[in-house]
């Protein structure tokens, strides 16, 4: 509990302590750190109480994390998922998640409790901030130091309240012809991979280009920001993994994210305009026989010779939204990487 503040809150932390659960259904829970737009811990209206704005928190962390794992009953997860809103020019999607309650709470509204959320039935047992119970003294509410400091709130959600809704259709029926660009990464070496690219390839190039200005080019390109960005995708990618992994198809070799002790594979198919069309990750076919060894004394292990890859497009929009594959440049050098270093791609 006491890491709670310091969590990103597009990150939700799944908590696996029994003694932490304040759930009847026990089991794992996620913690999310709801960082609202208010200032204080109430407002001027009559109505506008701390506790009143902390059940409004507590509603909008389960709207976010069920959007966030793209479950249909989400309020808003079918825009989520593909990328149709109401809300143009400023959805959770456009700022990546981080300020959910900014967005559909805003402070000047009439009303201090925003836009309503349509939740499902049980939501308000779904969650639990520490200090509701009567006879709890915990705190789970922090309000940031300086006059635009946000009041942030620490929201615990059932796993098994968020795991019995199901997910947005993946509709994966119009995909055949539509992916003109794919590249197959090899997960294992791609933190290593893009270093080479953006520590040593980079500044060779940058070092080429200034000579070639003193002749009189000129480049409008800053590879010192693009290898910056560049960087984040490993972490981009890895979650992304660690978020569907659980709800979608057969990725459960992902569930951490990016395995370095392993070869898996990531294909990417991109549109014409090179936004992302599909995802598919294929586990390394070592996991079926490192799963299988020594389980049944004289059977023949399978041929580990194959990537077999789900293709996916749950949360492919908000992944087009996302640093940095909401940058066309960005996915250009991620699809020209291996062919700038001595990495061969995935196949």
């Amino acid at each position: 509990m006491a890491n709670w503040k310091d969590r990103e809150m597009c990150e939700p932390h799944l908590n696996e302590d029994e003694d932490e659960n304040p759930f009847i259904s026990g089991g794992a829970f996620w913690e999310v750190t709801f960082r609202t737009s208010w200032t204080a811990l109430q407002g001027d209206e009559e109505s506008d109480t701390f506790e009143a704005r902390r059940l409004l928190a507590g509603e909008n962390a389960v709207g976010f994390l069920l959007d966030y794992f793209h479950k249909e009953s989400g309020p808003h997860a079918l825009e989520y998922a593909t990328g149709q809103t109401q809300y143009i020019g400023q959805t959770y999607q456009t700022i990546n998640c981080q300020e959910y309650h900014e967005v559909f709470n805003p402070p000047n509204l009439e009303f201090p409790t925003g836009i309503p959320l349509n939740l499902p039935s049980g939501a308000e047992e779904g969650y639990y901030i520490p200090g509701m119970g009567s006879n709890d003294s915990d705190t789970g509410h922090h309000l940031e130091s300086g006059p635009q400091g946000k009041l942030l709130f620490h929201v615990k959600i059932s796993k098994n309240y968020i795991d019995s809704f199901s997910m947005v259709d993946e509709q994966l029926q119009d995909m055949q012809g539509e992916s003109p660009f794919a590249i197959v990464l090899k997960l294992k070496s791609l933190q290593d991979d893009i270093i080479v690219l953006t520590d040593e390839i980079l500044p060779y190039y940058k070092e080429r280009m200034k000579q070639s200005e003193t002749d009189g080019f000129e480049f409008n390109v800053d590879l010192d920001a693009i290898g910056k960005e560049m960087k984040k995708f490993p972490k981009t990618i890895g979650d992304y993994l660690r978020k569907v992994t659980p709800y979608v198809c057969d990725w459960d070799p992902f569930e951490i994210g990016i395995d370095t002790a392993f070869d898996d594979r990531l294909e990417i198919g991109f549109n014409g305009d090179l936004t992302i069309s599909y995802v598919a990750a294929a586990a390394d076919p070592a996991r079926l026989s490192s799963d299988q060894e020594g389980t049944d004394p004289g059977e023949p292990l399978p041929e580990a010779d194959r990537w077999v890859a789900v293709p996916s497009r749950v949360g492919i929009k908000c992944l087009n939204m996302t640093v940095p594959f909401d940058n066309a440049r960005m996915i250009n050098f991620l699809m020209r990487m291996y062919s700038m270093t001595d990495e061969q791609p995935g196949t």
